[in-house]
């Protein structure tokens, strides 16, 4: 039985983990542990004690920018990443957001049909955005939802 909760800083190690085996180039242990400090929401999906999927973002004003979305490598596909995208949606909404914002890396193609099908929009490209673990470097593709469409489907 999944379950999502906020993120506390004892989930530190948790986050660090995923974020390793999630990502090519990770977010370091005093990054997250900064998200802690600055406030930002953290929300995990569980199931019992097992991190399946983290969210991370933050909400200034009428707008909710998605900083973070992960799921663990071995229980992807299975919806986590939509489950959890919509919690987000649903926080930001409950703050009277008007629209939610992200990058995705241009060639992560399995997240860019997620947001696209939860009803995200390209607004432009970050060139060079991301660094790849070879020292390159990719674009990043800058996506908005504008929460006055309708709901995220199921």
């Amino acid at each position: 039985m999944t379950d999502i909760r906020r993120a506390t800083p004892d989930d530190i190690d948790s986050l660090v983990a995923l974020e390793t085996a999630a990502f090519p180039m990770p977010w370091s242990r005093g990054q997250i542990a900064a998200c802690f400090e600055a406030r930002y929401d953290y929300w995990l999906l569980v199931d019992g004690q097992v991190l399946l999927a983290a969210l991370l973002m933050q909400c200034v004003c009428d707008e909710a920018e998605i900083l973070s979305l992960g799921v663990c490598p071995t229980h992807q596909r299975r919806g986590y990443g939509k489950q959890l995208l919509r919690h987000g949606i649903d926080e930001a909404l409950s703050r009277e957001c008007e629209k939610v914002f992200l990058e995705v890396q241009e060639n992560n193609f399995a997240a860019v049909q997620l947001y696209l099908q939860a009803g995200f929009e390209g607004i432009g490209r970050r060139l060079e955005y991301y660094e790849t673990p070879d020292g390159d470097k990719e674009d990043a593709l800058v996506l908005v939802k504008n929460l006055a469409q309708k709901a995220l489907p199921s």
